[in-house]
């Protein structure tokens, strides 16, 4: 009788956030720092770059899905190679994920002006139950509750494959390809922006699309339109193929950005949360007057 009662708590709580294709933490931050979707971006930028992040519901919800991450990455342009790690916490109602990442990329630099990247994460996840919550439904002793991916550690990795200049961003990347012995994962994304410079360079006009494709084999497609005041402000709205409009805005100073960014989910049939909340904040620290590493042009200058 215990382990029917877990496997419909299972099946209300756990199961409806993987039929909605969320298995995996999940940003808007995207267009911003393409590092947290895609490791091929792994030390695109000149000098060490550190991220804090937190994302959660608006409003209370059965199946909350929350995550907070730390990441940190940095170029080394001599060797054409980028390293960083990531730090991710990830909780949907009482299931509890930690990720542990190490990341590297390889890039090929074509003329000084473009970079392609080979990127791949390696790490562990470990998943567990929040035992103060499930003790309410369950007895903790019960050996249902083993389950070797619910309740254990695991291996990861991803891959991603970057290409960057300073008008096009892109990328593609399986971020979870090996989960323990699973099967290879096939939970995709992509990722492409265009940049329009004008006003002397100093804004940035950037529509951008992102398309996830779930292990449910559902989809998702975000199109966005992100404008920057280069080293003071960006903001962005988008729209979303499973009907959620999205706004942010970052404000710079010096080397520090604080970013938000609102989503509301208008589907009344959807299990994800109404409304989200997410805040990033980043810290990019380089002597090089350049954004891009590896990348020689003018408008790869630093504006200030």
């Amino acid at each position: 009788m215990k382990k029917i009662i877990l496997l419909l708590i299972i099946g209300l709580c756990g199961g409806a956030t993987f039929c909605f294709g969320q298995q995996y933490p999940e940003t808007d931050f995207y267009s911003v720092n393409p590092y947290l979707i895609n490791p091929g971006f792994t030390g695109a930028l000149t000098g060490l770059s550190g991220y804090v992040t937190g994302r959660r519901p608006m409003t209370q919800q059965v199946n909350q899905i929350s995550n907070y991450r730390i990441a940190v990455n940095q170029s080394l342009e001599r060797t054409q190679l980028g390293i960083g790690g990531k730090m991710t916490y990830d909780r949907r109602a009482f299931f509890e994920s930690l990720y542990l990442d190490f990341s590297f990329a390889y890039k090929l630099v074509l003329d000084h002006k473009r970079v392609l990247s080979l990127g791949a994460d390696v790490g562990i996840v470990n998943r567990s139950y929040s035992l103060d919550e499930l003790s309410a439904y369950v007895d903790l002793s019960d050996p249902t509750l083993s389950s070797d991916y619910y309740y254990g550690t695991n291996f990861q990795m991803g891959l991603g494959l970057a290409y960057y200049s300073t008008s096009i961003e892109a990328g593609i990347a399986m971020p979870y390809i090996f989960d323990d012995s699973q099967a290879i994962n096939q939970y995709f994304n992509a990722y492409f922006a265009y940049k329009h410079y004008f006003s002397q360079d100093r804004w940035i006009l950037k529509p951008n699309a992102y398309w996830v494709s779930y292990l449910d084999k559902s989809e998702k497609v975000n199109l966005s339109l992100f404008v920057e005041n280069r080293g003071r402000f960006w903001g962005q709205l988008g729209v979303s193929s499973t009907k959620e409009v999205s706004i942010g805005m970052g404000l710079k100073f010096d080397i520090y950005q604080l970013s938000y960014s609102y989503a509301y989910n208008w589907n009344q049939n959807s299990v994800a949360p109404s409304s989200t909340g997410e805040i990033m904040l980043s810290i990019h620290y380089s002597k090089s007057n350049k954004e891009f590493a590896h990348i020689t042009t003018k408008r790869n200058r630093r504006v200030k």
